[in-house]
């Protein structure tokens, strides 16, 4: 290198010279004088050379330049691009695909320019990839078509008629694919003339139909007596519809479902069961002020369920008389009854049916009723707080008392409790373990308990707003929960105790209490434990897949969620960040304020 008088930069800036000038031999002996006067030649130089070659028609040499920079400068986008813009224009597209496939691997991410390689990547794979523009509603199977279209629901399907004619044809010609007419998530009001369309795009084997946003009642009524196979109606919103639901029962001969979120009286209601007793599950969620008692006129053979909820307008429970339905409903296994105004019938005595699933929640209960043997699943939430005791001289406590003392549930393997208050120590045990056996005749004495044969264990337990004396608690030896065999045991799923003053050390009695290989779920919230527990949780329950910490003013950091998202738990944390401020929502990972 003792023969160039000049810097490699030097040789540079005389070589670009050359290269204005068009001068293509001069700016090659320049470059390679600067190139020859450095230890590593700047990438510059190297690609101004290869310009130069290429303006020369020398590729052979280009290429070997334009290889040399990205083995000396490997980081730098500069070579990558030269190499593969010259194999392609000699139509070796893999060898450049493969280059830029390598600039992707090694180039920062960071480089400005990193987004052109990406670019010039996939325009290069598209380029050499054998034709995609292929309709596949033309070559594949219309089974599969129907499997995807099926997958991606009734509003995307319906979205996918604009995309071409052949399509629009094949959709609009499948019957199969319009038998579940779906508009829940309509976004604006659904016109006349879409739902005739759909009708008939169905040949009037429609089964299920979910309307929202269709305000045509004339439309509605003739629906049912086109569609002979229609089981399954629900209503998400209309107006005035009273009329409509009970044309609509009278036209369904196979009705079996029916869900209304729409307002509806209970002369409507009765007036829809009467008209169509093939119904088995129905569900009115928004029942509006009635001043008449329901009358049942029956009979209904194969319902099943039933699930009233009155509106904000709240009818009065006595109204219902439940004891004409329930005479009436020898098939029934599902009540639930939710926010009911005033009190509870007292003639309301669900144990003459053979339900399996009851739910209570807020009503005016002053006493738990008798409940059936058949319960599987049981909801008691009244509205206000009772107290169960078999000591305080109160008749309505002492009434609940002795139902739940008489009551014999073998098979019951959900429980949910709220609001109330516990003072005999023996309540779980009396409730799940014991019970008066039908032909005790106690002569008026205390009734004579015996064990439950045969009992399952609890699967699910949800206890909210629980009360108990000092110096008792849930779980140990001597808590409450321990007293009876069914509750803290291998089988149990889901454990939810919340608003309720338990600690970190009632954490570690329930820990001891049993093994919990099958326990997924564990809601805490408005507790008193501490991220102790947490990871406590987390490290003794093998199954556990979601914690709920809403509200636990003692978890002050997000280590112990850290902790539990960690080893693949979901955690849900809502946290009141403080008056007037909103709530912050924690969701895994994420946090959202909700103002």
């Amino acid at each position: 290198m003792s023969r160039h008088t000049i810097s490699p930069d030097e040789y540079l800036e005389l070589g670009r010279n050359y290269y204005k000038q068009k001068n293509y031999e001069k700016a090659i002996e320049a470059f390679t004088h600067g190139i020859e006067a450095s230890e590593t030649p700047l990438i510059t130089l190297l690609d101004y050379r290869a310009a130069s070659y290429i303006k020369n028609e020398n590729s052979n040499a280009a290429l070997k330049d334009a290889r040399d920079m990205i083995r000396m400068h490997k980081k730098d986008i500069r070579g990558y691009l030269r190499t593969a813009s010259l194999l392609e224009k000699t139509e070796k597209f893999d060898t450049a695909l493969n280059i830029y496939a390598y600039g992707k691997k090694n180039v920062p991410t960071t480089d400005k320019n990193y987004k052109l390689l990406q670019q010039l990547h996939d325009k290069l794979t598209r380029k050499i990839s054998p034709p995609t523009s292929v309709d596949p509603f033309t070559i594949l199977p219309p089974e599969l078509i129907d499997m995807v279209l099926d997958y991606l629901g009734f509003r995307n399907m319906v979205r996918c008629l604009p995309v071409s004619k052949g399509w629009k044809t094949y959709i609009c010609g499948r019957p199969s694919l319009w038998t579940n007419l779906d508009l829940s998530l309509a976004r604006k009001d659904v016109s006349r003339a879409f739902v005739r369309d759909a009708v008939k795009r169905s040949r009037g084997a429609i089964t299920h139909a979910t309307f929202h946003r269709f305000y045509h009642t004339d439309m509605l009524k003739r629906i049912p007596p086109a569609c002979k196979q229609l089981g399954h109606l629900e209503f998400l919103s209309g107006r005035s519809m009273s009329d409509t639901f009970i044309e609509m029962a009278k036209g369904a001969p196979n009705l079996k479902k029916l869900v209304v979120h729409v307002e509806v009286t209970l002369d409507t209601i009765t007036q829809v069961l009467r008209h169509r007793p093939t119904l088995e599950h129905v569900e009115f969620l928004n029942l509006g002020h009635s001043t008449v008692p329901a009358n049942w006129t029956g009979p209904f053979p194969d319902l099943k369920s039933i699930s009233l909820h009155p509106g904000d307008q709240a009818t009065r429970f006595a109204l219902l008389n439940l004891p004409a339905f329930l005479a009436k409903a020898p098939s029934l296994r599902t009540l639930s009854l939710t926010n009911w105004a005033g009190p509870i019938d007292r003639r309301f005595d669900p144990s003459t049916a053979t339900l399996t699933h009851l739910n209570l929640t807020n009503l005016g209960l002053e006493s738990i009723p008798p409940l059936p043997p058949t319960l599987t699943h049981l909801t008691l939430t009244p509205r206000r707080r009772i107290c169960f005791s078999n000591t305080r001289p109160y008749t309505l406590n002492a009434q609940s008392w002795l139902n739940i003392t008489l009551a014999s549930l073998p098979n019951l393997t959900h429980l949910s409790l709220s609001r109330i208050i516990l003072d005999g120590i023996d309540f779980f045990s009396l409730f799940l373990d014991m019970y008066e056996p039908e032909d005790d005749d106690n002569n008026g004495m205390a009734p004579q308990l015996t064990s439950i044969p045969d009992t399952a264990p609890l699967q699910h337990l949800s206890l909210r707003e629980i009360e108990y004396p000092e110096p008792y608690t849930l779980f140990g030896p001597t808590g409450y929960l321990s007293q009876s065999k069914r509750i803290l045991t291998p089988s149990l799923e889901s454990l939810k105790i919340t608003n309720t003053p338990i600690t970190d050390n009632d954490i570690d009695d329930l820990l001891l209490s049993a093994p919990y290989p099958n326990l997924h779920t564990v809601d805490l919230s408005v507790t008193h434990i501490t991220g102790a527990s947490v990871k406590t949780l987390v490290d003794n329950l093998p199954a556990l897949r979601d914690i709920v910490l809403n509200d636990c003013p003692n978890i002050v950091d997000r280590e112990a969620v850290d902790y539990a998202l960690g080893r693949g738990i979901g955690v849900m944390r809502v946290s009141r960040v403080g008056a007037g401020s909103g709530r912050k929502l924690a969701l895994g990972s994420r946090s959202v304020r909700h103002g």
